[in-house]
Formats: structure tokens, sequence, C-alpha cells
């Protein structure tokens, strides 16, 4: 039965599992890992909503403010680790974007040294398999930066439609750019 007036069923950050990979929630004993593969670099957050961390407290401190979005079961913030070393290599969250319409949206980052061996990917499926399966999202979507090609890349591999193009809708290290917007139906979606 549906826990919400929207006809979702929250289940808040639960842990998933892939092939390679394993999605958790992160505690503030993260933070040191965070910080030294992605969370201090300028290049992984150039695209993002934040901005490189300077030291691995001020992330801490942002870790600790997370505990206690971890108790609301409309929280979605996964920390994404390999499965082999236990390594900590990104995140990726999921918000509800639409109550009435039962749309998800997703964001995520991955450590350069990570990039380009189709772990993202990886996690965007897993987190929209239990976003469609698990929660009952009818529609989740994702936008990247037109400057951000790599983002767009996971999108098409991860088997999203690309929708359309909102002009100036990111604001990134270049300034005010147009984005690049896909999605997932879950009629479309083959867990």
């Amino acid at each position: 039965m549906p826990d919400s007036p929207d006809g979702l069923r929250h289940t808040g950050t639960v842990p998933l599992t892939t092939e390679r990979l394993f999605l958790r929630r992160l505690t503030p004993d993260d933070a040191d890992a965070m910080f030294a593969n992605f969370a201090s670099d300028e290049d992984v957050a150039r695209y993002m909503s934040w901005q490189a961390y300077r030291t691995a407290e001020e992330l801490r401190e942002k870790l600790t403010e997370w505990q206690t979005d971890y108790e609301e079961k409309k929280t979605y913030y996964w920390g994404i680790f390999l499965k082999d070393t236990d390594e900590l290599i990104g995140t990726i969250y999921l918000y509800t974007e639409g109550e009435i319409a039962r749309i998800g949206s997703v964001s995520y980052c991955l450590g350069k040294p990570w990039w380009g061996n189709g772990y993202m990917p990886e996690a965007l499926l897993a987190v929209m398999r239990h976003g469609f399966c698990e929660i009952g999202y009818n529609r989740i979507e994702a936008y990247h930066a037109k400057s951000n090609l790599q983002s767009g890349r996971v999108m098409q591999k991860a088997g999203m439609t690309f929708d359309g193009v909102l002009r100036q809708r990111c604001k990134t290290y270049l300034g005010f750019e147009d984005c690049y917007f896909y999605s997932y139906l879950k009629e479309e979606f083959t867990p």
C-alpha cells in the first residue's frame, strides 16, 4: 500500500548492489575517503551544485547533517563503493521532482580515476530500478550541462531517452549553460 498521498512507497536510502558496486548511506566516517577520492577535485565539482570541499572536516560536517536527512524516508543519498575493495568512488542522489506525477530526478558524481569504466551507468540503473520497482516512480529524469558530455554518455549508456534542451537551465564554471534532459519511463524499464 502506498505510504504517501502521491502513491509513492518511500523506502529511504536502503543498500543496493550491482555486479561490481554496492550503494549505501554515507556516514561522517566516510569524509576522508570522499574528500580524497572526489569531493576536493575541482574537475568533479565544476558541474555540481556544490563547490569542491577545502577540508575533510568541512565535508564531515556536511555528512553529519545528512544523518538527520536520512531519517526521512523520502531521502535518497547513496555513496557508491567498489565491491572488491570497499573504496568510495562517487555519490548518487534520487529525489522526488513531482509528487502527483510521480517523477524522480537523479544526480551523480564520480571520482576521476574511475571515469570511463561504466561504473556510473551501472549505479544509475540500480537506482532507477529501485525508483521504479520499489518506490513507484512513473518517470525518472536527469540532465547535464551542454559542456558536460561525459554525463550525457552516462545517461545514454543507461538507456535513457533524450527529451530536449532547456535554455540556460544550469550554472557551471562556464556560466549559464543550456541543459540536456533525459528520462526513462516505468513502462520502458525492464528490471
